[in-house]
């Protein structure tokens, strides 16, 4: 058998993913008068594998104190 008899399959697109990053920073000071920041981050990913969709969110905090 040839290549050149094998007929030609259509190859799918790749599942599609999104990304979408968001930052939530809260400052706020104590009785000392000293400065806290706080920022929270947060990456949320969305992908379509074989029709579903599946929505991951991950966080991460940091924590300065000026």
């Amino acid at each position: 058998m040839r290549v050149a008899d094998v007929p030609a399959v259509p190859i799918p697109p790749p599942p599609r993913t999104d990304q979408d990053k968001y930052t939530k920073t809260v400052v706020t000071t104590d009785a000392n008068g000293r400065t806290r920041i706080n920022e929270v981050h947060y990456i949320t990913t969305t992908y379509d594998f074989k029709g579903t969709l599946k929505e991951i969110t991950r966080t991460s905090t940091r924590s300065f104190l000026v």
